[in-house]
C-alpha cells in the first residue's frame, strides 16, 4: 500500500485548508483529478515522490510515504 501526504492551501488568505495522509482513493475528494493522474502514473516507481502544484488561488503539496516492512 502506497500512503501519501497533503497539505492543500489557499495562497490569497495563506491558510491551511486540509492536511492529511492516505491512499490514492482518500486523496480523490481533496486533490483535483489531474495531479492525481500523475500520482497514478509513477504510483509503483521506487523512491520518493514530491509533487507542488500552485492552481489558482490553491497549492497543493504531495508526498510518497515510504513505508518499511517489518
Amino acid at each position: 500500500m502506497k500512503l501519501y501526504t497533503y497539505t492543500v492551501k489557499d495562497e490569497t488568505k495563506d491558510i491551511l485548508i486540509e492536511s492529511g495522509t492516505g491512499d490514492l482513493s482518500d486523496l480523490e475528494t481533496v486533490i483535483p483529478i489531474e495531479i492525481l493522474s500523475i500520482l497514478e502514473l509513477f504510483e509503483d516507481e521506487e523512491g520518493d515522490i514530491v509533487i507542488n502544484v500552485r492552481a489558482g488561488h490553491f497549492s497543493y503539496d504531495i508526498n510518497k510515504i515510504r513505508l518499511g516492512i517489518a
